[in-house]
């Protein structure tokens, strides 16, 4: 069956604006009033304040010089992530200065000079001199500096309607998990109707209202350098990423914020951004959910054998949406197909989770318990195929420095009596197994798809899809974990 979000379509989204047109020059009707003198950006080092003509300013200074000095214009391809440079065959690459060293050296691998790379330093309206031996690098706040006192403008050129569905605003580089060649880095293509789509998608999940305070609001994401000692009465919502929170600090973060909404997102490069919204009710999300449906999403969950799965049942998640990319450079696409094995139960919350013995056991959940054990640096659980259990949880870990100098079966088994101490039988880790590293996208995003497929051939070679026998000893129910205190009695054990 095909799912749709609960909260309808989202508001109307012009196809004939790009993003620039779009966020400066346009007053959406999602977009909140903003009062006079409220500025739009604020420098977190210096508090500069900056409103809406400075940034008119800057952005049209920085473009006359890439036009004039470096030939950028329509259709030229200028992303930072340096992976991707010899894929996209870029002419100039931007960079910040923390990054500059590596950026330089992958430069020059690829025939890139090096007054073709511009230094992005933290902004404080000056540009400061580079470290030693970076001299030679411009920076773009020397260019924008230029640009403004040139006097000369960049003109909008006014798209047609439906333009902006066809014409690229970037390339946005992807792990590919979506086509399980996270390996490639794929350059994803994404349109400014889908970026602004995306735009309009996140603002009816999160509408701010005249009533909310908008004007003296400070994000977390500006503070991270700083120690917060109190900010639980004033915090309204805590937005959780793909990234492990064990259950513990889960249910520590709900008593200690009752008040506040505690919930997961969910998207995707190739999403342009968001594909699920916290649910409204009830206020703190299950540990393994990402969410419902945001607005405008479609969404099919598809089995192993190609048909589409029902509420609760598991298969590989497709998504349709507004904000869907064009698809990747020299490598279109007709259906996002995310990777992702979830389930959408009939709440319509998207579930990744192991069914072991009818027994959901959230991945998150384990990783964040087998995290806790000194000796672990990383790690990513999966479910295996077993033929008594349905599936049964499998840890790929990394070690730390001094967990390496260990007999691996100590570890193991150590890793294994950690679970086993702190979780529910069905959730113990059936096996363990160590690896170098753990795959993940350029995000951080574990990829799991990887890991099972592993998963499976690891299950035979360990005998741990062993033929079902008609008698099975104490010993060998107990292994399986088919027996507990509950129902020895019932098995007549």
């Amino acid at each position: 069956m095909e799912f749709h979000s609960k909260a309808g379509d989202p508001a109307s989204i012009p196809d004939d604006l790009t993003v620039p047109q779009f966020i400066l020059d346009t007053h959406h009707e999602t977009r909140p009033e903003r009062p006079k003198g409220v500025p739009w950006l604020v420098a977190d080092k210096s508090g500069n304040e900056i409103g809406l003509n400075e940034i008119h300013k800057r952005t049209n200074g920085l473009a006359v010089r890439l036009r004039d000095e470096y030939h950028i214009i329509q259709n030229d391809v200028v992303p930072e992530l340096t992976q991707a440079i010899k894929h996209s065959k870029s002419t100039l690459i931007i960079t910040h200065s923390d990054g500059l060293e590596v950026v330089t050296a992958a430069a020059r691998q690829v025939g890139i000079p090096a007054w073709r790379v511009l230094v992005l330093q933290d902004q404080d309206g000056h540009s400061r001199p580079l470290r030693p031996g970076f001299e030679e690098y411009k920076t773009v706040e020397a260019l924008i500096q230029q640009g403004s006192l040139s006097g000369e403008m960049v003109p909008g050129r006014k798209l047609e309607k439906g333009e902006s569905k066809r014409l690229i605003a970037f390339y946005s580089s992807s792990s590919a998990s979506t086509q399980y060649l996270w390996r490639l880095h794929k350059m994803v293509k994404i349109s400014h109707y889908a970026f602004v789509a995306n735009i309009i998608i996140t603002s009816a999940a999160s509408i701010i209202g005249p009533s909310s305070p908008s004007d003296n609001t400070t994000h977390a994401q500006f503070l991270g350098i700083l120690k917060v000692t109190m900010i639980d009465r004033h915090l309204r919502a805590l937005l959780r990423s793909l990234k492990i929170t064990t259950a513990e600090v889960y249910y520590q973060l709900i008593k200690l914020l009752p008040q506040a909404y505690i919930c997961q997102g969910y998207g995707s490069t190739e999403t342009s951004g968001a594909i699920s919204m916290p649910p409204l009710e009830p206020k703190h999300s299950r540990l393994n959910s990402s969410g419902v449906l945001a607005p405008g999403v479609r969404a099919r969950v598809v089995k192993p054998d190609g048909t589409l799965a029902g509420y609760d049942e598991e298969g590989e998640l497709q998504i349709r949406t507004p904000a869907i990319a064009t698809g990747y450079l020299n490598d279109e696409t007709a259906w996002l197909r995310t990777g992702d094995l979830v389930k959408i139960d009939r709440n319509e919350e998207i579930i990744e989770m192991i069914k072991v013995r009818g027994f959901q056991v959230a991945p998150v959940e384990l990783e964040g318990c087998i995290l806790d054990h000194p000796l672990v640096a990383d790690v990513c659980v999966i479910g295996v195929p077993h033929p008594y259990s349905g599936e049964v949880p499998l840890a790929f870990v990394t070690l730390s420095p001094e967990g390496r100098v260990i007999p691996e079966a100590d570890l193991k088994a150590s890793i294994r009596k950690h679970v086993a101490e702190n979780k529910a039988p069905f959730k113990h880790l059936h096996y363990v197994e160590i690896i170098d590293s753990i795959p993940k996208t350029p995000s951080g995003k574990l990829l799991r798809r990887e890991l099972r497929e592993r998963g499976k051939n690891l299950a035979i070679a360990f005998n741990m899809h062993p033929t079902p026998k008609a008698v099975m000893s104490y010993r060998e129910l107990k292994e399986i974990g088919i027996v507990t205190c509950g129902i020895q009695a019932d098995l007549g054990i």
